[in-house]
């Protein structure tokens, strides 16, 4: 609704979701959104465990981070990564990415 930086203030997202919530189901009339976080990276504090848990409660189906990461069986339906398709890209560049080899090659330069 927002796009606001919610980080340490899950009260205020679900108060923002409720209200997209509402705008989606009474004007276009989707009942079970999907939810991508504001910025959605981990590591500077967009994607918690407490804002997953808001969205949640809120009523959102599923939440999406921009970390490129493979779904994996039991993971999280509030937690999942996703890929960006980017103009530059070719069938070859997005099934590396979709078979694991982006995470691979990431986890190798650690």
């Amino acid at each position: 609704h927002t796009h606001k930086d919610f980080r340490g203030r899950p009260d205020a997202l679900v108060a923002d979701l409720q209200e997209n919530l509402t705008v989606l189901r009474e004007q276009f009339g989707v009942d079970e959104p999907t939810f991508a976080f504001p910025y959605g990276t981990k590591t500077d504090g967009f994607v918690t465990i407490e804002l997953a848990s808001a969205a949640r409660e809120a009523g959102v189906k599923c939440c999406l981070t921009t970390e490129g990461q493979i779904v994996r069986p039991g993971d999280s339906e509030f937690d999942l990564g996703r890929f960006a398709a980017e103009e530059h890209d070719s069938a070859r560049t997005l099934a590396a990415r979709l078979g694991g080899w982006q995470e691979f090659v990431r986890a190798r330069g650690r």
